[in-house]
């Protein structure tokens, strides 16, 4: 959502501390309007036994192994030549810009925009520190996700996997976007199977907005709407969830192509 959002902010030229700052603030108090049950369906009032808590052990020092990328500058290339310095480039400017340059010239930046604001607020060590948070974001969510269907400590197990899976240790105190981008799938794919359970058309709704980020965040998510798309050919009330789904993805991922 700030990556959406931001796109507006960069589009009008504002690009400058006290938009991003107006706009976070706005956010946080935004945050209050949050209401419900947030606890996974299942979940049980059981204490942590030892298995539980060596695996939380365990996925601290994992996560700690990363804090030291989050406070170190800069290192790979991606990062340097185009991820964190598009943001760069775009603060600089005080505006989105377009860089006419092959492969990468042209393309979606809805993760880019949120590098945006703590690169203005903070320099490179927000940077990445959002970098490094924002990764960590995605193992919570794929926890919840895990809880749903899986006992407490083998959840925590699947949560561990992922954060010691080499791709995520590299990229996910990085500029690069796709652990990120794996939090938006996880949501959708999350949102499909509670629409097969419920047949409620919030979650297609919701879907929608999940897949349409990552449309907007690069442009292998037109493969994943589109695959998306097909799990909905299969359910009662087809045309209207299509309708649904389809109409949240394309609000939710429009801003770049358009």
């Amino acid at each position: 959502l700030l990556g959406w959002l931001l796109f507006f902010v960069g589009w009008a030229d504002l690009f400058q501390a006290p938009a991003l700052i107006a706009l976070l603030g706005a956010g946080c108090l935004a945050l209050v309007t949050l209401r419900g049950n947030a606890a996974p369906k299942g979940d049980s009032p059981m204490p942590f036994r030892a298995l539980d808590w060596t695996l939380l052990a365990v996925l601290a020092a994992a996560l700690a192994m990363e804090i030291p990328e989050g406070l170190s500058p800069v290192a790979d290339g991606d990062s340097l030549a185009y991820h964190f310095e598009l943001a760069k480039v775009f603060l600089r400017d005080g505006h989105i810009t377009f860089v006419p340059r092959a492969v990468d010239g042209a393309v979606p930046m809805l993760v880019q925009m949120t590098y945006v604001p703590p690169l203005a607020l903070g320099g490179e060590m927000a940077l990445t520190l959002w970098a490094m948070f924002s990764s960590w974001a995605v193992a919570l969510a794929q926890y919840f996700f895990a809880r749903r269907y899986l006992a407490r400590h083998w959840a925590l197990t699947v949560v561990l996997m992922w954060v010691t899976t080499p791709a995520v240790l590299y990229g996910g105190g990085s500029g690069q976007v796709e652990v990120r981008i794996a939090g938006f799938v996880l949501l959708a794919v999350l949102c499909l199977i509670r629409l097969r359970e419920t047949g409620l058309g919030r979650f297609a709704a919701a879907a929608g907005v999940a897949a349409g980020l990552f449309v907007g965040a690069k442009y292998t998510g037109l493969f994943f709407g589109a695959a998306g798309l097909m799990a909905l050919v299969c359910e009662r009330h087809r045309l209207r969830l299509i309708l649904i789904y389809g109409g949240f993805a394309a609000v939710a991922g429009f801003q770049w192509y358009f």
